[in-house]
């Protein structure tokens, strides 16, 4: 028997690895940044960031496999929604390496460079459209409830919950561009 097949990477662990990870690493990028300690600027440590971040894979990757272990080798009984979320085309995997190159390359350039506020609109909008309506949500409670406001757990689960659906969110945004193109190309071919 082979121990190693189920930690072997697989299409299957994409989607719950990218929902979990994606909220890690934004808490993780959170917290890499400078902060103002005694009226010092203080930056985090490189090493704590790449442990972090290191953490933050292993543990994404961890629920990922009992993830896919929970939803199983069923393929043939799927949905159509648990098909497309756990066998992600060639396409589907592309376009969101895209996706997430383009985010990173605004992030470090928006991290180097004060970028104009359009740009986050351009940007934020179309790709993070989940993590902006809860953030507004987590505002409007915060204004209708005052002890809300104080509750950092509280907080800290809507931005999580913001940055997983907006993971969610790109990858079946890659998957319908993937389609898409696909059924064009088909198309054109048969023609």
């Amino acid at each position: 028997m082979d121990f190693s097949r189920p930690v072997r990477p697989h299409r299957r662990l994409l989607f719950p690895f990218v929902v979990v990870l994606f909220p890690l690493l934004a808490f993780v990028y959170r917290d890499a940044g400078v902060r103002i300690v005694d009226g010092q600027q203080v930056n985090t440590p490189l090493l704590r960031t790449l442990t972090l971040t290191v953490t933050a894979i292993a543990v994404s990757y961890t629920i990922a496999i009992a993830v896919a272990r929970a939803v199983g080798e069923r393929s043939k009984r799927d949905s159509a929604w648990t098909w497309m979320l756990f066998h992600p085309s060639n396409g589907t995997i592309a376009i969101l390496g895209i996706l997430w190159s383009l985010i990173v390359g605004y992030v470090a350039l928006n991290s180097a460079v004060t970028l104009p506020p359009e740009a986050s609109l351009v940007v934020g909008i179309p790709l993070a459209w989940p993590l902006f309506i809860l953030v507004l949500l987590m505002y409007a409670i915060g204004n209708a409830f005052p002890v809300f406001q104080a509750s950092f757990a509280a907080q800290a689960a809507f931005v999580a919950i913001g940055y997983a659906l907006t993971s969610a969110w790109l990858f079946l945004f890659s998957t319908w561009i993937a389609s898409t193109v696909l059924h064009r190309q088909r198309r054109a071919v048969t023609e």
